[in-house]
């Protein structure tokens, strides 16, 4: 082999080494990034499940299994960040991943039972106001009645009075 095409060949090995470890570092730290990203979204996921869990609550929902499960999402989530501190992304992508996917379920479970209870309170809310309405217009009623009922009886006992007329004479 001539001189030139050894020096050619030997800078586009060089090149190629070059680029290749240059990638590594890369994939590093767009797994990192990843990882990063995914902890994020994990920790969004779980806030906004926790807040429909506390506004099914505040309905008067059932919320023990979900809290459970939100216990259980907390867990992955917590070892994803100790992986991530670690440097083990794979493991830290991987678990936020795992929180991801049960605070989203659970988020969406929550949200149909919050949608029920909504339902439920406005119904029952309907009946009390209804309820309350036909009361108020009952007992105006029966009062009225019960005062001309009274009215009349009183009129026919005046009626039927026989007035004397006396003198004032002393």
């Amino acid at each position: 082999m001539s001189l030139s095409k050894l020096a050619f060949v030997s800078v586009f090995i060089l090149f190629f080494a070059l680029a290749f470890s240059s990638v590594t570092p890369g994939l590093a730290q767009s797994s990192g990034e990843n990882a990063a990203n995914s902890l994020n979204k994990a920790e969004g996921s779980i806030d906004s499940a926790y807040q429909t869990v506390l506004d099914l609550k505040s309905l008067g929902g059932n919320v023990n299994d979900s809290i459970a499960q939100l216990n259980e999402a907390a867990g992955f989530l917590a070892k994803a960040q100790v992986a991530y501190r670690l440097g083990e992304f794979d493991d830290a992508f991987r678990l936020a991943n795992l929180c991801y996917d049960i605070s989203n379920r659970v988020k969406v479970g929550t949200e149909n039972s919050l949608l029920q209870a909504a339902a439920e309170q406005s119904s029952k809310a309907f009946i009390t106001i209804t309820g309350s309405i036909v009361g108020f217009v009952v007992s105006g009623l029966c009062s009225f009645w019960l005062w001309r009922v009274f009215q009349r009886r009183y009129n026919a006992r005046i009626l039927r009075m026989k007035p004397e007329v006396a003198s004032n004479e002393s």
